[in-house]
């Protein structure tokens, strides 16, 4: 199951004009390292559901907490999470009823998975994570925006080539390199797409220590 594809698909449900330009979605990663979710539930299916606090520490490189509060979904995790927070979200809504028909467009490996790995290598263990590496969050329009902060990393120097797509009004990517990031628009269904342009980005230019 891709939990990226299921992402923009509910969120994209809820998009009917108003609910995205007051509500969405947002995804930080902090520099414990770990990740920081916030989904805002106003006008969804999920608006005042009983969500139970999940709340796991087994150390402090394996600790998840989901919560609900003032109708946002606020999820914290350590930085292999991202994956299971999102999963969290998702059965839950599942479980009261919100139900999502996915595209057929599912990959072998999860994007998200990918995600982690990667800000993984980014805050290894002689770097400290001091900024938001990793940003992403959803756009009025509707879409979706991301955001890379390379600077001090060893994809500093590596050139990017701007990427334009525009296959119509909901359907579109621009992602640029500027002032040490890697910079993605797209729209509502176009989050996995841009996560993809800079996985094969990262992979076409592998650099080591």
């Amino acid at each position: 199951m891709n939990i990226a594809n299921w992402l923009e698909v509910w969120y994209y449900s809820e998009c009917n004009g108003d609910w995205e330009h007051s509500f969405g979605i947002s995804i930080m990663a902090t520099n414990n390292p770990g990740w920081c979710v916030t989904i805002d539930l106003d006008e969804t299916v999920l608006e005042d559901k009983v969500f139970d606090t999940i709340k796991e520490n087994s150390g402090e490189d394996d600790w998840i907490l989901c919560w609900t509060k003032d109708n946002q979904f606020n999820a914290t995790g350590d930085i292999n999470k991202l994956e299971k927070i999102l999963n969290v979200f998702k059965e839950w809504s599942e479980s009261e009823g919100d139900a999502i028909i996915l595209n057929d467009r599912l990959p072998n490996i999860s994007i998200v998975n990918w995600l982690e790995k990667w800000y993984g290598s980014i805050c290894d263990s002689t770097r400290e994570c001091y900024r938001k590496i990793v940003l992403i969050e959803t756009l009025d329009n509707p879409g979706w925006s991301l955001k890379f902060n390379i600077n001090d990393t060893l994809y500093e120097d590596v050139m990017f080539v701007d990427v334009k797509i525009d296959r119509s009004d909901n359907d579109w990517v621009y992602c640029e390199k500027k002032d040490g990031n890697i910079e993605c628009a797209g729209g509502p269904k176009n989050l996995e797409e841009m996560l993809g342009i800079i996985k094969k980005w990262t992979e076409d230019n592998a650099v080591s220590e």
